[in-house]
C-alpha cells in the first residue's frame, strides 16, 4: 500500500461539509489511482486496494458520512462501471428478487447452479470476478455451508430416531448436497421455510428425491407471529438471517424457535462478524449491508431464553472469526 493509500486513511471525522469534502478528494484520487492499474492490467492488486481503502475510509467516518461517499463518490466513479461488470457484484447490487443475498447470488458463491456465469479469466471482469469469489466474504459462506451440513449430520446422528429439521429462510438448501446418504436415510421430515417461492421451487425440483422435504412458503414474520409453528423439532438453524434482524426482532424469532425444539433438541444461528475485511467492497459496490457481530453479541441474542430450559450454549467461529456460530440445546 503507498502513500496515496495512507492519505486517504488520515480521514478528518468530524461531520462538518469541508471534512466530508476533503474524504471525497482524497477518496476520489486514490480510485483513480487504482483504475489506472485496472487499464494496466494489473485488476488483483487493484481490487485488493479497493478493498483496504474502503474498509480504511468506512472506518474513520461517520455512518451518514459512509452512505454519502458510497453513493456519491464511490458509484459515480467510472471504476464503478468496470467492477460491475462482475456478474455476482452486479446481482447483489441490482437485486432482481428485490432483497439482498438472494439463493442465486449464493449459488454464485458457491459455484453451482443452472444458471452459472464465470467471465473469462483474461477479462477485467473475470479478474474481478475471480478476487470477490476468493474474497475472505466468499470464502465464509462456502464454509458455512460445510457447516451447517456437518451440524445437520451431528443433530441426526444423536436423535434416537429419525430426525426432524427445520432450516428458517432455506433459500436453495444446497447444504442438502454435501449430506451423505446415511444422514439423508436417518431424517424424517424436512422442513424448509422461506418467503421466496422461486426458491422453494428451486429446492423441489433439485432434492425432493433425496430428501423428505416440506417446502413452506411463510415470512419471518409469519413465524414472529406464531402463525407458522411446529413442535418436537430435533433441530433448527438459520444459515443467513440473522445478518439482517435487528437484536429485538432476532432475540424473538430464537425464543419462537426455541419453543418448537423437543427435549435435547438444537437450534443454530449464524452471523457475520467485524472481522469481515471486505465490508466496504459489500457496502459500495456490492450495495450489501449486513449487521455484523461478534460473538458476545450474537450470544447475547439468546438472553431472553428461559435459562431454566437451556441444558448447553455454544459459541464458536469459522477458522477465520468471520462468521460467528451460536447454539442452544434444550432441555
Amino acid at each position: 500500500m503507498d502513500s496515496s493509500m495512507a492519505a486517504v486513511e488520515a480521514v478528518a471525522t468530524p461531520a462538518t461539509d469541508e471534512a466530508w469534502r476533503d474524504t471525497s478528494a482524497r477518496l476520489t484520487a486514490e480510485l483513480d489511482r487504482i483504475e489506472k492499474r485496472f487499464r494496466g492490467d494489473d485488476v488483483i492488486a487493484g481490487m485488493r486496494d479497493i478493498r483496504d481503502t474502503l474498509l480504511s475510509v468506512r472506518a474513520g467516518v461517520t455512518r451518514e458520512e459512509w452512505l454519502s461517499l458510497c453513493a456519491e463518490t464511490v458509484m459515480t466513479h467510472p471504476i464503478a462501471e468496470l467492477i460491475l461488470k462482475c456478474p455476482l457484484t452486479r446481482r447483489s447490487n441490482e437485486k432482481p428478487r428485490g432483497y439482498p443475498g438472494d439463493a442465486p447470488l449464493l449459488d454464485l458463491i458457491y459455484g453451482i447452479g443452472d444458471n452459472l456465469q464465470i467471465p473469462h479469466p483474461a477479462t477485467i471482469e473475470g479478474q474481478v470476478h475471480f478476487f470477490v469469489v476468493h474474497s475472505s466474504a466468499c470464502r465464509a459462506v462456502r464454509r458455512r455451508r460445510e457447516i451447517i451440513a456437518g451440524e445437520i449430520s451431528k443433530a441426526v446422528r444423536n436423535s434416537p430416531g429419525a430426525a426432524t429439521i427445520l432450516s428458517v429462510a432455506g433459500g436453495h438448501l444446497r447444504e442438502a448436497e454435501l449430506l451423505d446418504e446415511e444422514t439423508r436415510r436417518g431424517i424424517r421430515e424436512f422442513h424448509v421455510l422461506d418467503q421466496d417461492a422461486d426458491s422453494l421451487a428451486e429446492v423441489s425440483a433439485k432434492y425432493a428425491a433425496l430428501l423428505p422435504l416440506n417446502p413452506i412458503g411463510k415470512t419471518v414474520r409469519s413465524v414472529l407471529l406464531r402463525h407458522t409453528k411446529f413442535s418436537d423439532l430435533d433441530y433448527i438453524y438459520s444459515a443467513g438471517l440473522f445478518d439482517y434482524l435487528v437484536a429485538p426482532v432476532g432475540m424473538r424469532l430464537i425464543e419462537r424457535l426455541f419453543e418448537m425444539l423437543k427435549p435435547g433438541g438444537r437450534l443454530l444461528i449464524a452471523n457475520f462478524t467485524p472481522a469481515l475485511e471486505d465490508i466496504g467492497y459489500m457496502e459500495t459496490f456490492m450495495d450489501w449491508r449486513l449487521i455484523y457481530r461478534t460473538v458476545d453479541e450474537v450470544r447475547a441474542l439468546f438472553d431472553g431464553l428461559p435459562q431454566e430450559d437451556v441444558a448447553s450454549l455454544e459459541a464458536f467461529t469459522d477458522e477465520k472469526g468471520v462468521v460467528a456460530y451460536v447454539a442452544v440445546e434444550k432441555k
